[in-house]
């Protein structure tokens, strides 16, 4: 969970203001309030590791990949290779 902690923090204020709109929209209060709040956890922690996944860590190794090959051809152009 860890490194998806970035994604968490760009994502739930997002999630939390869905949530918050739907409860009032309901009318949700009493302790169906902590439903409300656990669904928010959990659909938070599930959107930031689908994004880590699918976005985040695809782009990582795309960044490395694209550094690797421009370190490559620097080193070939000044005949260290």
């Amino acid at each position: 969970m860890g490194e998806c902690s970035y994604a968490l923090y760009l994502l739930h204020p997002s999630v939390i203001a869905y949530f918050s709109i739907v409860a009032r929209h309901m009318r949700i209060d009493g302790p169906a309030v902590y439903v409300v709040f656990a669904a928010t956890l959990a659909v938070s922690l599930y959107l930031s590791t689908v994004v880590f996944d699918q976005i985040e860590e695809p782009a990582r190794r795309w960044l490395r990949r694209r550094e690797h090959a421009k370190l490559t051809r620097a080193a070939g152009t000044a005949g260290v290779l």
